[in-house]
């Protein structure tokens, strides 16, 4: 099963409304009843009013979904989080490059190494 990742603008509620509507099309009320235990009239509120199932009722969907839905349903911010930690990456690399240079500035020989100290005399 192939499902389209969703837009990383939409909500969450928004998501799984899309989700049910491309799963179960015009019964998607019905079935996420089934899934949750939920009664219809809550079901129809996410599926018609993209409200958001919470605690035991949303594990339920994302437990129904299965790897690729689960993907599907929260890569946008997956990809977010991971753009984010590349750009902390990247500015880690730029200071450290900064911090070596200014490190190097004035200095003629190779960087600063420990060198052994003699031994005491005994």
């Amino acid at each position: 099963m192939q499902i389209e990742v969703v837009d990383s603008r939409k909500t969450l509620g928004e998501r799984l409304q899309a989700y049910l509507r491309w799963r179960f099309g015009r019964d998607a009320a019905k079935h996420a009843a089934a899934i949750t235990g939920a009664d219809l009239r809550t079901a129809h509120g996410w599926v018609s009013e993209a409200r958001e199932p919470k605690g035991e009722a949303l594990l339920a969907i994302i437990s129904d979904m299965g790897r690729e839905g689960l993907l599907a349903l929260f890569s946008p911010e997956v990809e977010t989080h991971e753009e984010h930690l590349e750009r902390q990456i990247n500015d880690l690399r730029e200071e450290a490059a900064r911090l070596e240079a200014r490190l190097g500035k004035g200095r003629a020989s190779a960087p600063h190494q420990m060198a052994a100290r003699p031994a005491e005399p005994t």
